[in-house]
């Protein structure tokens, strides 16, 4: 977590998010569960005012992304059911959603619902998710590689956050 954000800020572990995430779709692989996270994070600061996960994010080459989800999916890997896939040319891991839900807070567990059911209404591909990461205001406003703030939304870019979230109708 950032020197910028304190750890009591966060309404859910990460690990709670990614199988709370897996278990709301038959199977995803990392880059769109990357997107929908930072999706999670944008609706948690509009809806909450604070952080749904202690998750770094920076802006890279694809859009957001997060080593400590990406760190996170390698350790549950070995749990998990997985299989193999394409995307963007490379061939990643696809992993399956689990029998069962995990236990997390109703409050986390309707905001990851929210996002699911926007994101599956606007039929968003993986490719077009990535994008729109790529054009948030707060991925716009953060130098490449370098861990993104997402209270800045609070202090310098409210209207900003409403515009993100409009694509998904999450405003």
């Amino acid at each position: 977590m950032g020197a910028q954000e304190s750890e009591t800020s966060a309404l859910a572990d990460l690990d709670d998010v990614i199988r709370g995430f897996l278990s709301r779709n038959k199977f995803l692989h990392e880059f769109r569960l990357q997107k929908l996270i930072y999706l999670a994070e944008l609706v948690a600061q509009k809806e909450h005012e604070r952080r749904l996960t202690d998750a770094d994010y920076k802006p890279f080459m694809f859009g957001a992304y997060s080593e400590d989800v990406s760190n996170r999916l390698e350790e549950i890997e070995s749990e998990a059911d997985t299989r193999a896939a394409t995307h963007h040319g490379k061939v990643v891991t696809e992993f399956l959603g689990p029998d069962q839900d995990p236990e997390i807070p109703s409050e986390v567990g309707d905001l990851l619902d929210e996002v699911q059911e926007r994101v599956q209404a606007e039929k968003i591909s993986s490719e077009d998710f990535g994008q729109w990461s790529k054009e948030s205001w707060l991925y716009e406003n953060t130098p490449f590689e370098r861990e993104m703030s997402f209270e800045r939304y609070q202090t310098e870019a409210r209207d900003a956050l409403d515009e993100d979230l409009d694509p998904f109708g999450l405003t």
